[in-house]
């Protein structure tokens, strides 16, 4: 009789204790999205005065041939006339495990155009997608949007996971090409 309470003791405080741990909330990045078209979407526009739409286009292309791997490839439109760049960049999506190894689990790509003009330019990044056979915008990920609500919610924290990785990679692009785009104030070499 002793060993089936103890036995019904025991497994009412394991049932209790489990039903008492409850789960940390999922938290999705606040990501920067488009109202017109609903996409994840970085744009802004840089000043930097005292330069030519030109000269920034050339800057803007000089990052770029320093920044990715095989830029040839990732350029879409290159218009020194428009002073336009457009790229299309694809980058892997890494997972970390609990043990912290990390997998790619799917490759990212996005939109990315460099706009001219004198005095300033204009960077955009959109149609952030998993690569597919068909469009898969990351915007399904996050479980807060419309597009995510058919989500299964037992998926919700490998989705924060990855769209918080897809945002830090981008910031990082987009801190590289600010910094990229500022003149260093070298004097130039005199070709005598």
């Amino acid at each position: 009789m002793n060993k089936k309470l103890l036995f019904l003791f025991i497994s009412i405080f394991a049932a209790t204790t489990l039903f008492a741990q409850k789960s940390q909330p999922v938290v999705f990045p606040k990501l920067p999205m488009d109202d017109k078209n609903e996409f994840i979407t970085y744009t802004a526009v840089m000043n930097i005065q005292g330069t030519t739409a030109p000269e920034l286009y050339k800057r803007g292309k000089k990052w770029f041939f320093s920044y990715f791997k095989n830029p040839t490839e990732k350029i879409r439109t290159d218009d020194s006339l428009k002073n336009e760049i457009e790229g299309f960049i694809r980058i892997p999506l890494m997972a970390t495990d609990k043990k912290g190894v990390e997998t790619k689990v799917a490759t990212i790509q996005y939109s990315l155009f460099l706009l001219f003009k004198d005095g300033r330019y204009k960077y955009t990044i959109t149609k952030i997608n998993e690569m597919a056979t068909s469009y898969q915008g990351v915007e399904q990920w996050n479980h807060e949007l419309p597009q995510g609500k058919n989500s299964a919610p037992a998926d919700a924290e490998k989705h924060a996971q990855w769209l918080t990785s897809v945002d830090k990679e981008i910031k990082k692009t987009i801190d590289a090409m600010i910094t990229g785009m500022e003149d260093k104030g070298l004097p130039a070499k005199e070709d005598w």
